[in-house]
């Protein structure tokens, strides 16, 4: 984890050690082989060289592909990006020769709009409120996800908890013999942007809407286009995407399992064609949307309270699901896309 910074109310070294792992999906190993040709074979030396330019010495030297079967961990924290799921592993780790007693995890996420939320924590080993009793060399584990939706600076705040079981310093004369000890720790990092969307509306005759999007890959890493589709009150086709049945699934997908692959800089074009609807194209969307993980607006609890004026040239919301290493999972949704005044 970047920046790590620690924070406690004593100066003398604490029983319990804090590690921060970040959980993210591996990726296929690559390897750089060296060709072997008809000559190579009669120098042992120029075998063996190819052979140990392979990913695995049972490799064989015929397969030059870059990707091997082998599975990798990425080597550093990497980036963290609008979207996608943070996840972390919280292992606090007795390094006493003693027991130490109620040991508690907690989390905060302080988010750019400078709030500062309660992270829920999932256990990987048993703990319960509290506190989890840890013999020497034993740790307690906790996993904490948060769905990043702003770009910037996040810190993530873990706190820990624990019972000192050992004598407090003669100058305490008023100290029980066991004592709570706290400290905190402070990780930093930035979440950036993966897919840019860059949206143009028009409108057409008969009351009818047409909508362009530029979905342009600002990572560094390849990604793969699963779904894009509109949340939307109107009916609507894709122009350039074949799609399943839009009037049961209001899913724009690739065609034949082609899925479209966005390399670094890459930049895909869609277009939407939005016609008016009876009204029943609104309760579709905002049950697609429930599927697939959105959260519901205030706008769908209480469609009463929606203001005519300006929903009247609302034609809704353009929804970006993608895939980057191994099938990470990346969801975007825009803001309210409305129609531009008549010139």
């Amino acid at each position: 984890m970047p920046r790590e910074r620690a924070v406690s109310e004593v100066k003398e070294p604490h029983l319990i050690s804090l590690k921060v792992l970040r959980l993210s999906r591996p990726s296929l190993s690559e390897q750089h082989p060296i060709t072997v040709d008809t000559l190579s074979h009669r120098t042992p030396e120029l075998k063996d060289a190819s052979q140990h330019s392979h990913a695995y010495p049972s490799h064989p030297l015929e397969n030059l592909f870059m990707l091997t079967p082998l599975l990798t961990l990425p080597p550093a924290f990497t980036s963290v990006f609008i979207g996608e799921i943070f996840s972390c592993c919280l292992s606090a780790n007795n390094e006493a020769k003693s027991n130490v007693t109620h040991v508690k995890i907690t989390a905060q996420m302080q988010i750019p709009s400078s709030q500062t939320l309660q992270l829920n924590l999932t256990a990987a080993t048993d703990g319960g409120d509290v506190g989890t009793d840890l013999e020497p060399g034993d740790s307690l584990q906790k996993i904490v996800t948060y769905d990043l939706k702003e770009e910037g600076n996040h810190v993530l705040a873990v706190t820990v908890t624990y019972t000192d079981p050992r004598k407090p310093p003669p100058q305490d004369e008023d100290a029980l013999d066991t004592r709570v000890r706290t400290f905190k720790k402070l990780y930093q990092f930035v979440a950036q942007q993966c897919i840019m969307v860059r949206t143009k509306a028009g409108s057409l005759p008969g009351g009818k809407a047409i909508l362009e999007a530029q979905l342009e890959n600002l990572g560094e890493t390849p990604v793969a286009l699963h779904r894009v589709s509109m949340k939307t009150k109107w009916k609507w086709t894709s122009l350039n995407w074949d799609m399943e049945d839009h009037r049961s699934a209001t899913t724009t997908t690739a065609s034949k399992g082609v899925i479209p692959l966005l390399k670094s800089r890459d930049v895909m074009q869609v277009a939407f064609l939005l016609e008016p609807d009876d009204g029943d194209g609104a309760a579709a969307d905002a049950d697609k949307g429930r599927k697939m993980g959105a959260a519901v607006t205030a706008e769908e609890k209480r469609p009463e309270e929606r203001n005519p004026d300006i929903e009247k040239d609302v034609i809704g919301q353009l929804s970006i699901e993608w895939r980057t290493s191994c099938g990470d999972r990346g969801f975007l949704r825009t803001g309210k896309l409305v129609l531009p005044p008549p010139v």
